[in-house]
């Protein structure tokens, strides 16, 4: 027992604050182990669960008291198990931290999700380990790296110094490159050379923005050393300097577009693209004329600016149903002031343009000038004031103007002349059963009328007529006979035929038409028969002429603009065709792809403008050597494709190895000077059971014509050997 007065015994004070502060790390170590948003797991030596936090439910769905004794290798994905011991408990062994490893562990549900794990081994041997779901942002990657491999367009990622770091698969089904060999290659060096300061200017653009930036177009050189046009929408990568790109292949639309506007500037009417303010946003040059103003004074204006005010309410009114939608297209005759304040008739046809949603972008009138219809029905209103007494002239006439209105409606929506003229035959018969006669247009090439119809009976007249046996087209005016005795009669005229008339029409300047009507009994008669075949020339004529515009754009649209042949767009539209028509008749479709040796050496070594004079070379001697139920098309490049008809395969192979036999005597000059003799390579397939459609037929004529590249070129080979 101490002494009372001996100084008591003390705990050193540090040792209880070591205490309280161990306690308090514990504390917190737990809190972090059990609030931490991943998954905390600690194994023993044998990999089996001995503490895991709450978060395993949350992510995975299993309880603590599930898990303890388990082994991790229980829950992983069968593939992945392997590869865990492999890699994961190997580093681990060694004494090495696991950064960044993945793996898959199996929910209560039955799915799997991707973790990513951060590991190391504690001293006493046993494995902290700290889990965090990936399980969508992988998915995000394999999806980005999808799209980078499967999406159709140009892909790629270009540094701040404009080498390409990332590129898609679409550069090769596009341009032909392949992916890989473009890594580290600066844009610039395949960009059209009058194109690159305008693309470093759209790059700088571009990456200046926070956002998605303007749309640019440029060109790009493909492998085969052509140029395609391609459209580029880019946004920068934030944090990088970098730049996405994702570019579409629109040399086909460019091209369609610049034969679009040659077609609108060139158009015979007045054609403009108006805005939803009424503004005229694109004239061309016709309504320019038409109205007396330069381009530059008439996009300042508005519709309502030169419509005459009387014609303007029903014009707006028109225009408002258009707008909202409630009529697709509208006709209307109104008047316009021109620039010399004089008035113009002109007949209006407006219609709307809708965007991919449905939403209206802008309107397209047509102005047509029906100045000289509007004389003719001036003329037609003097001679019904003329006639307003006789009630059944007046009923008559009110008849034939409904059938005119409706000739001018009709002939506007003809698909073509022979519908056309069915029309035309209905209204003229209609119009004049108490005159027969024909309707005959000039053949210019013969210099001679060709009947196309007629009406009200008679003997058939199908023969062509010579220009010289007819005074009104040697006149340029109608010609009337009612006295056999005193007129002369053109020579086409039988002598029996007593009052008839020819009306030639006429459309800018050219006589291209001729109206015959006979049975008039006096000059009275024939003026008035005169005045309505008038009347309905003025509608004719100039729905023909539409008509043959119509035609020729919609010709120019399937031919190739440099040889004048098909072009591959037709091919596509004409294969199925070919496919009904054979089996229909029971037999295959023939078709030969034909492809110029060398022609790289023609562009390389005497320029392009050369080797466009060989392609020309070629497609003119290939039409001129087949068939004309054989067809031939460009196909692209310096590839030809052709569809023999009714062809076996030995008649085929005659035929074909005629021409490319026949192709080593073309004598092709450029500038003066003699190119060498091209030759050809051929592959032909048939359809069958294996090439059942356009598609395979397509593929199996292009690996034959390879074979025959591969087999020293100039010959033909046939698919499959045959």
């Amino acid at each position: 027992m101490p002494h009372r007065l001996s100084p008591p015994k003390r705990t050193p004070w540090f040792r209880g604050l070591f205490r309280w502060l161990g306690g308090r790390a514990a504390v917190e170590r737990d809190l972090m182990f059990h609030l931490a948003p991943g998954l905390q797991v600690i194994l023993d030596r044998e990999h089996r669960i001995q503490r895991c936090n709450p978060a395993w439910e949350v992510l995975l769905g299993w309880r603590e008291d599930e898990l303890l004794g388990t082994e991790l290798a229980r829950l992983q994905h069968p593939d992945d198990v392997q590869q865990s011991l492999d890699e994961g408990r190997a580093r681990l062994e060694q004494g090495q931290t696991v950064s960044g490893f993945e793996n898959r562990l199996r929910h209560r549900d039955g799915s799997y999700r991707r973790i990513r794990w951060y590991a190391r081994q504690l001293e006493d041997g046993r494995t902290y380990g700290f889990g965090q779901d990936v399980t969508e942002s992988s998915q995000v990657e394999l999806e980005r790296d999808l799209f980078f491999a499967l999406a159709p367009g140009l892909q790629g990622i270009v540094a701040p110094d404009g080498t390409l770091r990332r590129v898609g698969q679409g550069w090769q089904s596009v341009l032909g490159y392949d992916p890989a060999s473009l890594l580290g290659q600066r844009i610039t060096e395949l960009v059209h050379p009058d194109d690159v300061e305008p693309t470093r200017a759209a790059v700088l653009r571009a990456v200046a923005q926070a956002g998605t930036g303007a749309p640019f177009v440029n060109r790009y050189r493909s492998a085969s050393g052509q140029y395609r046009w391609i459209q580029w929408f880019t946004r920068p990568l934030p944090g990088t300097g970098e730049l996405y790109g994702f570019g579409l292949d629109i040399t086909e639309l460019t091209e369609a577009q610049a034969r679009f506007r040659s077609a609108f500037d060139h158009a015979a009417i007045g054609i403009s693209l108006v805005g939803l303010d009424g503004r005229f946003l694109e004239p061309n040059p016709a309504l320019c004329r038409l109205l007396g103003y330069a381009r530059e004074e008439l996009v300042a204006m508005t519709y309502k600016d030169l419509t005459y005010p009387p014609d303007l309410e029903a014009d707006v009114a028109l225009a408002t149903e258009l707008a909202e939608g409630r009529r697709e297209s509208y006709t209307i005759d109104k008047r316009y002031v021109t620039k010399s304040g004089q008035l113009t008739w002109i007949q209006l046809t407006g219609s709307r343009v809708l965007d991919a949603d449905g939403r209206l972008l802008y309107f397209i009138a047509q102005v047509q000038d029906i100045n000289e219809r509007k004389r003719a029905e001036q003329r037609l209103t003097v001679a019904n004031a003329e006639l307003s007494n006789a009630l059944l002239e007046l009923r008559g006439y009110e008849t034939q103007m409904r059938r005119i209105h409706e000739l001018s409606q009709l002939l506007m929506v003809c698909a073509d002349r022979a519908e056309a003229y069915e029309v035309m035959q209905r209204v003229f018969g209609a119009l004049l059963s108490d005159h027969p006669g024909y309707f005959a247009v000039l053949e210019p090439q013969a210099r001679e009328l060709r009947p196309v119809f007629q009406w009200g009976g008679g003997e058939p007249v199908t023969a062509p007529i010579p220009v010289g046996d007819c005074w009104a087209m040697r006149r340029g005016e109608p010609h009337v006979v009612l006295d056999a005795a005193h007129d002369l009669a053109c020579h086409h005229v039988t002598r029996d035929e007593q009052g008839c008339a020819c009306i030639p029409l006429t459309v800018n300047g050219r006589t291209n038409a001729m109206v015959h009507v006979s049975a008039l009994g006096n000059q009275t008669d024939a003026r008035r028969i005169g005045a309505l075949i008038e009347t309905l020339g003025e509608v004719v004529k100039t729905s023909l002429s539409n008509l043959d515009l119509r035609e020729h754009l919609s010709e120019q649209a399937i031919r190739d603009r440099l040889t004048g042949l098909y072009n591959r767009r037709h091919l596509d539209d004409q294969l199925p065709v070919e496919f009904e028509r054979a089996r229909r008749k029971g037999q295959p479709v023939c078709l030969a792809m034909v492809d110029i040796d060398h022609f790289k050496h023609f562009n390389d070594d005497f320029g392009h403008e050369a080797g466009d004079e060989v392609l020309r070379a070629i497609g003119r001697y290939l039409r001129e050597s087949l068939r004309r139920v054989d067809l031939v098309f460009r196909y692209g490049g310096e590839e030809f494709t052709v569809i023999l008809s009714e062809a076996d395969a030995a008649g085929a192979r005659a035929r074909l190895e005629a021409i490319r036999e026949g192709a080593k005597g073309l004598n092709v000059w450029y500038g003066g000077e003699k190119l060498p003799t091209p030759s050809l390579s051929v592959g032909v397939a048939f359809s069958d059971a294996e090439h059942p459609d356009p598609e395979s037929l397509v593929r199996a004529a292009d690996r034959a014509l390879y074979r025959a590249k591969d087999l020293g070129r100039d010959r033909v080979e046939f698919s499959g050997g045959g």
